[in-house]
């Protein structure tokens, strides 16, 4: 099934507001993979986040809760508990990426 990103929200744990920062995204280059793998701990589903932004946000350098909005509805990521954090790579485009894992459940 193809899933198209249209939008990225990012909450910084830290914050106790309601607010959420849009990342400005480049169009089209949002990407969600996921994947899923029998591990010691049972099954685990592997979530990997892609997107090239138009502009730095300081929050993409900060411990974070995730939104992810598709044409088709939304996906939550990261937790007060186990936070997401970006790797930011900076060249002649700013990308970001990370990965979030999830137990399974039967």
């Amino acid at each position: 099934m193809i899933r198209t990103v249209s939008n990225i929200w990012v909450h910084p744990i830290e914050e106790d507001s309601w607010d959420w920062t849009k990342l400005d995204i480049v169009p089209a280059s949002a990407r969600l993979k996921t994947e899923e793998k029998n591990e010691d701990v049972g099954r685990i589903k592997i979530y990997h986040l892609t997107a090239t932004l138009l502009r730095r946000v300081d929050e993409i350098d900060r411990n974070l809760k995730i939104r992810v909005d598709f044409d088709e509805g939304v996906q939550f990521f990261g937790s007060d508990e186990l936070p997401v954090r970006f790797e930011v790579k900076e060249e002649n485009s700013l990308e970001i990426s990370c990965k979030f894992n999830t137990i399974v459940e039967i």
